[in-house]
């Protein structure tokens, strides 16, 4: 009887211990400008727009740092 008790016990932990698990869910992209991002003090300027908004950032990761998208390689007025 005794054995009887340990054997369902044990299978009872068993059981549990293989309950399905669910997977974390990925992480989400920042959807806001982060000042937490950092960048490297890389001249390399760009021109880069938000809206209507357009201006020169020393380098790519400083435009999308603030929210900006790149739209093209050097300064705004050198196109």
């Amino acid at each position: 009887m005794l054995l009887r008790l340990a054997l369902l016990g044990s299978a009872g932990l068993l059981i549990a211990a293989c309950a399905p698990v669910e997977p974390a869910p990925p992480p989400a992209a920042p959807s806001a400008p982060s000042d937490a991002m950092m960048c490297t003090m890389e001249y390399a300027p760009v021109c880069a727009r938000s809206g209507n908004d357009e201006r020169t950032f020393s380098n790519a990761c400083m435009a999308r740092r603030d929210g900006y998208e790149v739209v093209a390689q050097g300064e705004c007025g050198a196109r």
